[in-house]
C-alpha cells in the first residue's frame, strides 16, 4: 500500500516541471522545518523566560516580607517598652494641683531620657501619648484624648480589642506650615491602649515613616510594579509614583493580560497582601524584542538555502531548457551541436553524448545521402553558424568631532593652549547639552565652572582673573546643577566685559551652621541704582509670568528652580555699585530632604 502511494506519487512529480519541483523543494525541506523548528526554540525560550521571571517576583515577594516584618516589629518592640514603662504610666495616672507640679514632674520624666532612648529605633518617626487627664498639658508628646475621638482611624482602633497594638493607616491632610512635613499626609501607626486606671484612659501612637516603608518596596522595583493591599484598600503601589501626598484608593483587580503572583503575610494581626505585577509577553513578542537574531536567524536558514537552491536550479534548468529546444529541431531535420557550456554532471554528459551524436548523424547524412556538395553546404552552413554563434557571445554625532579634528590640528600644529581650550569648550558644550539628572555635587558644578572660567580667560586674557574658594566639606553637597555658573556667566557677560581691564571674579562656599553660604563678586561695571532696585524687586515677585516678560530671565529664572527645589526655605541677595562691582549671595540648606523629596 505505502510503496503504490510512493509510486503514485513519483509518478505525479515526473509531470511536474523542474522550475515548480524546485519549488516544491524548497517549501518542503526548508521553509516548513525552519519555521517549525525556530517556533518550537522561541516558544520554549519564551516559557522558560516567563519561569523565571515568576521565580524572581517570589524572590521580590520574600524581600519585602522580611524588610516589611524588620520594620514594623522593631516598631512594635518600643509600643510594647512604653506600655511597660511603669514610670511613665504613673506620670499620666497622676492628677496635679497646679501646673508647677505638673511641670515638676514633667522635667523629671524627661530626665529620664525616655523617649530618646525609643527614638533610637530608625523605624520610629513619632510617639504621641493621649489621654482624658484633664491636668495633663499638652506637648510635644502628650496630647488631649479628644484631638482624636472624632478620628476615622481612632474609631475603627477601638471597635477591636484596643488592648492589643493595632495597626492603622489613615490620610492627614492637614494645613502644612512646615515645608518639609509635605510629605507625610500618609499615616501608618501602632495605635494601642496603656493600663487604665480609675476613669484615666491612656492611648499610645507610634508613628512609623510612611517614606521608609515606601522605599522599601520602590527599592525592589525593577521590570515588575508593586502592590501592598490591606482590606481592599492599596497601602503601596509603584505604578503611579510616588504617593506621600495623595489619599488611598481601593484595589481594583489585575488585568488578566499581565503576569501577577500574590502573596499574604501577617502584620499586627491583619493580612496584607503582597501582589507583583510584571508584562506577559505573548510568543510572537518575543520575536519583535530579539529582531537582531530573528534578521540574522532568516538570513543563515531561509536566505542562504534560497541562493543555493536558486543556483542550482538555474544550473539544472537553463542547460535542460536549451537541450530541450535543441531535440525539438531534430523533427524538421536540423541536427544542430548544442552550443552552450556542457559542465561534468550528468546533465553535461547527456549534452556531450548528444552533441557526438549530432556529429555521426552529419557524417551519415554527408557520406551516403548527400555526397560531396551536400557536405560543402554543411562545412559552409557549419562555417555561418560558428560565426554566427561568435556574435552571439559578442553581444552581452558632526559638531563635536569638527571640534575634536580642530584640537588634534592644533596640537599637531604645536598650538597647545588652542587644543586645550578646544577641548575644554567640546567638554562645556557636551556637559550643557546633556542634561540628565537636575541635580550634581557641588565639587561637579566647581569643577565645571573652572572649565568655563578657562574659556573666558581665553577669550579676555589679561581682562580677567578669578578666584575660587571651597571648603572641602561642602564638595559632597548636592545643589541644582548651574546654580553657581548661572550667576558668574551673569557676571562676565554683564560685567566684566563691559570692563576695559581689571577684572575679576571670586566664588566662595562655605558650611555655616547647616547652611551653605555661596558667594559670587566681580569688580566689573556693577548695575545702576534705579536697575538694582528693579531687579530686587523682580526677585521679590518673582513668577513663571516674570520669566515669560522677558525681563533679566537668567537671575529670576535661577532664583525660581532654588525656590522650587529647596521649599522656598533660602536666603538671595544681590548687591552692586555702579563701577565698582556685583556680589550675589546665596545661604541653601544643607538638610537634602527637600531636594530629595523633589528628585
Amino acid at each position: 500500500m505505502l510503496k503504490n502511494s510512493i509510486h503514485r506519487v513519483s509518478q505525479a512529480m515526473d509531470n511536474v516541471k523542474i522550475h515548480n519541483k524546485l519549488i516544491i523543494l524548497f517549501i518542503c525541506c526548508v521553509m516548513i522545518p525552519i519555521v517549525t523548528t525556530n517556533c518550537a526554540l522561541y516558544y520554549i525560550v519564551s516559557k522558560k523566560a516567563e519561569l523565571e521571571r515568576i521565580t524572581e517576583m517570589k524572590n521580590v515577594q520574600q524581600r519585602l516580607e522580611y524588610n516589611i516584618s524588620t520594620v514594623l516589629e522593631a516598631a512594635e518592640s518600643v509600643a510594647n517598652q512604653f506600655k511597660k514603662d511603669k514610670v511613665l504610666n504613673d506620670f499620666l495616672n497622676t492628677k496635679y494641683a497646679d501646673n508647677m507640679e505638673y511641670y515638676e514632674s514633667y522635667s523629671a520624666l524627661m530626665r529620664d531620657n525616655a523617649f530618646s532612648y525609643y527614638y533610637q529605633s530608625e523605624s520610629v518617626y513619632k510617639i504621641s501619648l493621649f489621654t482624658n487627664n484633664k491636668t495633663v498639658t499638652r506637648s510635644s508628646a502628650f496630647y488631649p484624648l479628644s484631638d482624636i475621638v472624632n478620628e476615622e482611624w481612632y474609631m475603627n482602633a477601638v471597635a477591636k480589642n484596643i488592648n492589643d497594638s493595632t495597626l492603622q493607616f489613615y490620610y492627614s491632610n492637614p494645613i502644612i506650615k512646615n515645608p518639609y512635613e509635605a510629605w507625610t499626609n500618609r499615616k501608618i501607626s501602632i495605635f494601642t491602649q496603656l493600663d487604665t486606671f480609675g476613669e484615666i484612659k491612656k492611648f499610645l501612637k507610634v508613628d512609623i515613616s510612611y517614606t521608609d516603608l515606601e522605599q522599601l518596596v520602590f527599592n525592589e522595583k525593577s521590570v515588575q510594579d508593586i502592590l501592598i493591599v490591606e482590606d481592599g484598600k492599596i497601602l503601596f503601589d509603584t505604578r503611579h509614583g510616588r504617593l506621600e501626598g495623595k489619599p488611598f484608593e481601593q484595589f481594583e483587580p489585575v488585568e488578566e493580560h499581565l503576569l501577577k503572583e500574590e502573596e499574604t503575610m501577617k502584620v499586627l494581626g491583619e493580612e496584607w497582601k503582597i501582589i507583583v505585577i510584571s508584562e506577559k509577553k505573548h510568543f510572537f513578542d518575543n520575536f519583535i524584542d530579539n529582531q537582531v537574531l530573528l534578521c540574522l536567524t532568516i538570513l543563515i536558514n531561509l536566505i542562504i538555502p534560497s541562493t543555493a537552491i536558486m543556483l542550482i536550479g538555474n544550473s539544472i534548468k537553463d542547460r535542460v531548457r536549451v537541450t530541450e529546444s535543441y531535440i525539438k529541431e531534430l523533427k524538421d531535420g536540423k541536427y544542430k551541436r548544442i552550443d552552450c557550456y556542457e559542465g561534468k554532471d550528468e546533465i553535461g554528459s547527456l549534452i556531450s553524448s548528444y552533441n557526438m551524436m549530432v556529429l555521426r548523424v552529419q557524417e551519415l547524412v554527408e557520406v551516403v545521402l548527400k555526397g560531396n556538395a551536400e557536405r560543402q553546404k554543411l562545412i559552409i552552413s557549419k562555417k555561418e553558424a560558428e560565426l554566427q554563434a561568435l556574435q552571439s557571445q559578442v553581444n552581452p554625532h558632526f559638531m563635536f568631532n569638527t571640534l575634536e579634528s580642530i584640537r588634534m590640528k592644533s596640537l599637531l600644529n604645536g598650538e597647545e593652549g588652542t587644543a586645550t581650550i578646544i577641548g575644554t569648550l567640546a567638554l562645556h558644550m557636551r556637559r550643557t547639552i546633556g542634561w540628565g539628572d537636575d541635580f550634581t555635587t557641588i565639587g561637579e558644578e566647581i569643577e565645571f565652572l573652572k572649565g568655563y572660567l578657562e574659556i573666558q580667560k581665553y577669550r579676555f586674557g589679561d581682562r580677567l582673573d578669578y578666584s575660587i574658594h571651597v571648603q572641602q566639606v561642602c564638595e559632597q553637597y548636592r545643589i541644582p546643577k548651574f546654580s553657581i555658573l548661572t550667576f558668574v556667566e551673569n557676571a562676565c557677560i554683564h560685567g566684566i566685559e563691559k570692563k576695559s581691564d581689571g577684572g575679576r571674579i571670586d566664588v566662595i562656599v562655605m558650611e555655616e551652621v547647616d547652611h551653605l553660604i555661596i558667594e559670587i563678586m566681580d569688580n566689573g561695571i556693577g548695575i545702576k541704582e534705579e536697575a538694582l532696585n528693579r531687579i530686587n524687586l523682580l526677585i521679590k515677585t518673582a513668577s513663571i509670568e516674570k520669566v515669560k516678560e522677558g525681563n533679566s530671565i537668567g537671575i529670576i529664572n535661577s532664583y525660581l528652580r532654588l525656590k522650587m527645589y529647596y521649599h522656598e526655605v533660602i536666603e538671595f541677595q544681590i548687591e552692586s555699585k555702579y563701577n565698582e562691582g556685583t556680589e550675589v549671595y546665596m545661604v541653601l540648606p544643607c538638610d537634602m530632604d527637600a531636594l530629595e523629596g523633589m528628585g
